[in-house]
């Protein structure tokens, strides 16, 4: 599951409408793949907090690091996805060690 602030609200950047954001994560049923499609586009994306097995990562602009949408799961996949790092930017640790 994840969430989306409002498209009309959202200011334009030079890598990222609203309406871009909207259809690629409308498209896009698992978190891993939202983030690794943020990535490629040379976008950011941040942690921004942690409850249980539960991610809240936050969509962010190329340019100014206005969040654009937000990314919230507890999926395994995407804790092993980001690892130890709090941006998408940090220094990949490796794959997180599986859950026991």
């Amino acid at each position: 599951m994840y969430s989306l602030i409002d498209p009309e609200s959202a200011p334009p950047g030079p890598c990222w409408d609203a309406a871009t954001v909207a259809r690629m994560t409308d498209q896009v049923p698992e978190p891993v793949e939202v983030l690794r499609r943020w990535e490629a586009s040379g976008a950011v994306w941040e942690v921004l907090a942690e409850s249980g097995q539960e991610l809240t990562i936050a969509l962010l602009t190329c340019d100014a690091g206005e969040e654009m949408g937000r990314v919230r799961s507890a999926d395994p996949a995407l804790r092993a996805y980001v690892g130890d790092r709090r941006r998408s930017d940090d220094a990949d640790p490796g794959p997180a060690p599986s859950p026991r």
